[in-house]
């Protein structure tokens, strides 16, 4: 009927019949249908609880509820005349309460409410809370309260019920807040929880933590504060190290200097702020790493590319050279912006309404986790192209591209992505920074084909298609840009043939040595082989099936894996690699191999490398695909997907009919 809360509602019943039950003489007398006419009548009488202005005949506050609920039994009276009256200015908000648990003690403070004359504070406790009865605390002017004489431990609730300008008139109950007191007086200590990050770039690394302390439960007396740094090249140190609190001092902030030590390098760990008082000691952790960041880049046009191109960073941006497409729509700056302009824009459409590639990023890290660190070989790397697609974008697609030699491209896919609506759309894939094939080579490039329909493509060159690039250095993993010497040379290294390993489920070579070899390990695909089956198929660590249609070298199969160190040692972390597989194909099958890497053959995480086209001719061929260790792992895995036809999306197991998985599991030095 009015709108109440729950609470505000309990309340005023109870102290309707707190205030009205003790003075009833009959609960009803005379006949119904108004039985409560009576001066000593339960109905009267709780007319004159609610009455805030000693006149009944101008109606009481909440007149018509008190009607409605006796007139249901028939002993509510139809004189005076029901009205809801008074209470004008009662207020319309309820307060927001803040409990503080003390020393056996809870204390409470509230937002001042406009046109409270005072405040009822009530409290209760038990396992409905606020929904059972409570006792009323007392009310008051002020916007606090202090609860003492309370049970360690236990949980007690409270609300606050901002009053009008009689004692009939209540505004809206607070929100119910609980509270436990404590046990002993504490000093609470809050720091923030991000990632302290150093910059070693910076010209003096280091990082502030302001830390919060709170002195609660009637906490008096002195505090010592440290700090420590669990990180090798950093330490951590306290502008203070002691505190003092006293009842008129509850707060207090401290500040912690980290920064890096002389000679750091990058790293992980961690920063421990430390409060002790007595024997008591308490401690917060905040993650830290030490990084190298690198700049974000620009990118300018370079006339020998014809084409966007950075100096060395974190990130490369084509800012705004990309935007529009071509002559007709823009113009596009140094359009078609592909490298030797190896791919033309198509000529048709309007800007801002038909397809077009705004803007190019590359940038250290993985899709959903930007890093900070430079591009650099054997590093995750995410492309986020910026496009306009038409209508809803249903029918645009845009291919992703990648080079590790942007003098002379051989252009590898990495994913096609569909535009989730029409108009500006960021899209995003990742891809595994490959080594430099030419040690004199240190630009790589990506390319972006957006088209209209159409296939897959690193140029579909159609009318409303446009491909764009751009050109950035990766560093080598030794973090300089060139290399002349010679590759180190390794003795005691041979050439590995590998045996099948029932539990991997793969062949493997146990033993580091400068190749591994499948040999026949893996001839034929599932049932179809030189022998009627390949052997011990699948072979793959986690079970990826073969298809089963087709025959022995009249469909897709993989028949051989060579794994080889190009410096010709053993196989070691951050080497250079190169994969061979013999694959037996026909043209008019369309065959393509995916090559995938995982350094951990426990949990595989497969890893895309790059793609082959596998059907150029018929009969058996060799694939090559060039990689590199580039994380930790005793044994490691390469992958070979071979799968029928296009796709938009890459699968470490594409489960087609004609589709062979295999894998090869090698001894790596770390």
């Amino acid at each position: 009927l009015y709108g109440y809360d729950a609470n505000t509602s309990l309340e005023i019943v109870t102290r309707l019949t707190y205030i009205a039950a003790g003075h009833v003489s009959t609960w009803y007398s005379y006949d119904p249908p108004f039985g409560g006419c009576n001066g000593g009548s339960g109905y009267m009488k709780y007319l004159i609880a609610d009455d805030d202005d000693g006149n009944l005949s101008n109606g009481t506050p909440h007149m018509k509820a008190i009607y409605e609920a006796f007139n249901d039994f028939e002993i509510a009276c139809a004189s005076p005349s029901v009205m809801d009256s008074g209470c004008v200015t009662t207020p319309s908000i309820a307060p927001v309460v803040i409990a503080y648990p003390g020393f056996g003690s809870v204390r409470l403070t509230w937002n001042g409410i406009n046109g409270a004359s005072s405040y009822a504070i009530f409290r209760t406790e038990g396992p409905k809370g606020c929904h059972a009865g409570k006792i009323k605390l007392t009310e008051t002017t002020a916007t606090f309260y202090n609860d003492k004489g309370l049970q360690a431990g236990r949980e007690y609730f409270y609300i606050v019920i901002p009053k009008g300008p009689s004692s009939s008139c209540f505004g809206p109950s607070s929100q119910c807040t609980a509270a436990v007191p404590i046990e002993l007086p504490e000093v609470k200590v809050l720091c923030p929880t991000e990632k302290i990050v150093l910059n070693l770039r910076d010209k003096t690394p280091q990082a502030s933590i302001v830390c919060s302390f709170e002195a609660i439960g009637d906490f008096e007396g002195t505090v010592n504060l440290a700090c420590a740094s669990k990180t090798a090249n950093a330490d951590c140190n306290a502008d203070q190290t002691l505190l003092s609190f006293s009842p008129e001092n509850l707060q207090e902030n401290a500040t912690f200097v980290a920064q890096t030590t002389i000679n750091a390098f990058e790293g992980k760990g961690e920063v421990i702020i430390r409060l002790s008082y007595g024997s008591v000691v308490k401690t917060q952790t905040i993650p830290m790493e030490v990084v190298e960041l690198g700049e974000q880049r620009v990118a300018q046009y370079d006339a020998g590319y014809m084409a966007p191109r950075c100096n060395p960073g974190r990130s490369c941006s084509s800012g705004d050279l990309l935007k529009g497409r071509g002559s007709q729509m823009g113009p596009e700056q140094n359009f078609p912006n592909t490298i030797q302009q190896s791919c033309q824009d198509g000529a048709l459409g309007q800007i801002e309404n038909d397809e077009s590639i705004e803007k190019i990023v590359v940038r250290s890290g993985d899709v959903a986790e930007p890093a900070g660190g430079y591009l650099r070989e054997g590093e995750v790397a995410t492309i986020e192209a910026t496009v306009f697609a038409f209508g809803t974008g249903a029918n645009d697609f845009a291919d992703f591209y990648y080079t590790d030699d942007a003098s002379n491209p051989n252009w590898i896919w990495i994913q096609t992505i569909q535009p989730p609506r029409g108009g500006l759309v960021t899209l995003k894939a990742s891809y595994i920074l490959p080594s430099h094939r030419r040690l004199n080579e240190i630009n790589h490039a990506v390319r972006v084909n957006y088209r209209y329909k159409g296939n897959r493509s690193p140029c579909s060159g159609s009318s409303y298609d446009e491909a764009d690039d751009l050109v950035f250095p990766v560093l080598r993993k030794t973090g300089t840009t060139t290399t002349t010497s010679s590759p180190p040379t390794q003795i005691g290294y041979n050439k590995q043939t590998a045996a099948f390993d029932v539990t991997l489920g793969a062949p493997s070579c146990t033993t580091i040595g400068t190749t591994c070899d499948t040999g026949a390990l893996l001839d034929g695909r599932g049932r179809t082989g030189s022998n009627g089956r390949e052997p011990n198929f699948p072979n793959t660590l986690d079970g990826c099936k073969d298809g089963s249609r087709g025959k022995y070298h009249k469909h897709g199969s993989i028949d051989r894996i060579v794994v080889k160190s190009e410096n010709g040692s053993g196989f070691a972390v951050g080497d250079q690699i190169t994969i061979e597989a013999t694959v037996f194909t026909r043209k008019r099958d369309s065959y393509y191999a995916d090559f995938y890497y995982s350094p951990d053959i426990t949990a595989a995480n497969w890893i895309f490398i790059g793609e082959v086209y596998a059907s150029g001719s018929n009969g058996a061929k060799v694939l090559s695909m060039n990689s590199n260790l580039f994380l930790p792992g005793q044994l490691q895995a390469i992958r070979v997907n071979l799968r029928q036809g296009d796709a938009t999306g890459k699968s470490p197991c594409s489960g087609g009919n004609r589709d062979d998985v295999d894998d090869i599991v090698f001894a790596v030095q770390n």
